[in-house]
């Protein structure tokens, strides 16, 4: 079975992974960064750990989104929205990637005009309902085999978070007993207003300035935002943000590279349960060697910074390894993965949105000797202007 979800990868996100390369760089001289960035996307460490150590097939949700957003790119909108619904249809955590989706697309509807956007609009609509229709019927029998759908999409009864998983509400329970202090209807209300105050400016943000690299950057805040605030969080859920900051290893090395290293670590408890350590180990080891953003020059205060971040880390790992936890609290170290996990997210969606502002279009044109420029190091340019390609 376990060859199953290797084709499944090979058949569908591998795909993905090409078609977005070839648009995203552009430049002919970009020939070795695009193949560094596929070897590195493709290596993917938390997807090839958890589809191909705790065995999932989540390479297929993330390859029909990554379809989905290679032809947004392309400005094949009705083919994307296609693969989007796809995408959704069979995991329904792709819902973390909706709103800056909806967002983008509406963006692009405004762009073209009251007449061509209101006919892309009309096509989008259709193509949305005919393929959750024929996706949802293939599947549901009677009307309550539907009604188990929704259900099954929002768990509501299954609790805040599941497990310990190193999101802000349960880090925020370590002190506080959220479960002690609300009902289950008033978590939900809470878990909603929160979500939407952290995702909203993002969005709001994309539907004004619908460029491609800012709606990458959406896709990144909006999964961080629902990964960090929604109701009903996995661990494996970091694998949603994981997909854009990977697509940004090259446009934001540093943050992107050490986000992607945060996420890992966040798992290591699940991980450790399924007896995988050894494979955290060597992946999380070739991944770096063969991505040497980290190394980089960078700005005395960021190399402090990230210095203290992967100390953080690898204390917690000693500890963790050496030192038995109290009997008093046997969750300690878990705990403290939480803590240390959670608070780098939530600082990395902070960075994250004022990146996205900054690699939005602005208003007035940018000077030609005015690059765009990142917190962490300059931004390429190779990869600035949208391919031409006829609106569909």
């Amino acid at each position: 079975m376990r060859l199953s979800a290797l084709l499944t990868e090979t058949l569908i996100f591998v795909p993905g992974v090409l078609w977005f390369a070839s648009l995203w760089f552009l430049s002919p001289t970009s020939w070795v960064e695009r193949h560094s960035w596929i070897l590195l996307v493709l290596i993917h460490p938390t997807l090839l750990i958890i589809d191909h150590g705790h065995f999932q097939y989540n390479s297929a949700m993330l390859g029909f989104a990554l379809l989905a957003f290679a032809a947004f790119i392309n400005r094949r909108y009705t083919l994307g929205s296609l693969f989007f619904c796809l995408s959704l249809t069979f995991k329904q955590m792709a819902l973390f990637y909706a709103l800056p989706v909806f967002f983008f697309l509406l963006g692009k509807c405004i762009q073209l005009g009251w007449k061509q956007g209101f006919a892309l609009l009309v096509k989008l609509g259709a193509t949305v309902v005919l393929t959750f229709a024929a996706c949802i019927l293939s599947v549901a029998q009677t009307w309550e085999d539907v009604v188990q759908v929704f259900v099954r999409v929002f768990p509501i009864q299954r609790g805040l978070y599941e497990d310990k998983v190193a999101n802000f509400w349960c880090a925020l329970s370590v002190g506080i007993k959220l479960r002690n202090l609300f009902t289950l209807l008033d978590l939900v209300k809470l878990s909603i207003a929160v979500t939407l105050l952290a995702v909203l400016p993002s969005g709001l943000l994309l539907l004004w300035r619908p460029d491609r690299r800012a709606f990458i950057y959406a896709l990144l805040n909006s999964s961080l935002g629902f990964f960090l605030f929604s109701f009903q969080v996995h661990e494996k859920s970091i694998l949603l943000p994981a997909l854009p900051a990977a697509l940004l290893l090259m446009d934001d090395p540093i943050a992107a590279s050490w986000f992607m290293n945060v996420a890992m670590f966040s798992m290591f408890p699940l991980l450790k349960r399924d007896g995988l350590v050894l494979a955290y180990i060597a992946i999380v080891g070739i991944w770096n060697l063969l991505n040497p953003a980290l190394a980089r020059k960078s700005h005395w205060a960021l190399r402090l910074a990230v210095l203290a971040s992967f100390a953080s880390m690898v204390s917690w790992h000693l500890g963790e390894s050496l030192m038995p936890p109290p009997a008093r609290y046997p969750d300690l170290f878990v705990v403290l993965n939480v803590l240390i996990s959670a608070a780098h997210f939530v600082l990395f969606l902070a960075y994250f949105n004022l990146q996205q502002w900054w690699s939005s279009p602005p208003i007035m044109p940018l000077s030609p000797r005015s690059p765009r420029t990142s917190f962490f190091g300059s931004l390429p340019s190779l990869s600035a202007n949208p391919p031409k390609s006829k609106v569909e």
